[in-house]
């Protein structure tokens, strides 16, 4: 029975996702903000590597100047702002460094705003009290959009993500991240509006992008036309 209620009702499983161009028609309203926008291909607590750079590429082809980003993992591109010092102008190519699953690398021009030892505590209503460790960490100013460049990957889930580094997050129009569902918790209240995106990567919803080699098939929903008979399958 409980199966049967699940497989008449496997439509809703799928879904809520938009494309990026509806996510760019949103960011041309006037839709208030925040608008917290989330990719949910890289999403380092379900596997991902963390270091695409699809959100930042977004935001500056949308010419959208006032955006956070939590966060991009690239640790040599931290130890090149390190290098470099705080209020520097550097040039990178930032992410898309772990495989091709998950973009190109990007290049960017853009000013070390802040550097720290990436560790803070949260705040929020998820993991409240613990620290989290990012390793050496680097904010990266370019057009507007504030980057938090990491040195490990971590998804984030707490407004301190942003707030350790020097950055209010609900004073800015578009707050990204990189998430499926524990960002709500904290980002959730503060947001006018929640748009998850779906750049490449391995965590995503579109399961039809992933090369399956032991698969047994058919299977719902990588065979979208199957029929299955419940009846066939009791004991």
């Amino acid at each position: 029975e409980l199966a049967s209620y699940a497989w008449e009702r496997r439509s809703q499983f799928l879904g809520g996702v938009a494309t990026w161009d509806d996510a760019s028609e949103i960011l041309k309203s006037d839709a208030p903000g925040p608008i917290v926008l989330v990719d949910i291909a890289d999403n380092p607590w379900t596997g991902g590597p963390g270091d695409s750079a699809e959100l930042v590429r977004f935001l500056l082809r949308e010419e959208v100047g006032d955006a956070c980003v939590a966060s991009i993992c690239d640790p040599r591109a931290v130890e090149r702002c390190i290098a470099a010092g705080p209020g520097s102008t550097i040039g990178l190519e930032l992410g898309g460094h772990t495989d091709r699953l998950h973009g190109l690398p990007l290049h960017i021009a853009g000013e070390v705003r802040n550097l720290s030892i990436g560790r803070y505590v949260n705040a929020g209503p998820m993991h409240a009290g613990v620290e989290v460790n990012l390793g050496p960490t680097a904010v990266v100013r370019v057009r507007g959009i504030d980057v938090v460049v990491t040195t490990y990957a971590e998804t984030p889930i707490d407004l301190n993500v942003f707030r350790s580094q020097g950055i209010e997050p609900t004073a800015r129009r578009v707050i990204a991240l990189k998430g499926k569902g524990h960002f709500r918790a904290a980002f959730e209240p503060i947001a006018a509006r929640v748009v998850l995106v779906e750049g490449p990567g391995i965590t995503g919803s579109d399961l039809s992008r992933l090369k399956f080699e032991r698969v047994r098939r058919p299977i719902w929903p990588l065979d979208p036309d199957l029929d299955w008979d419940i009846t066939a399958t009791r004991r």
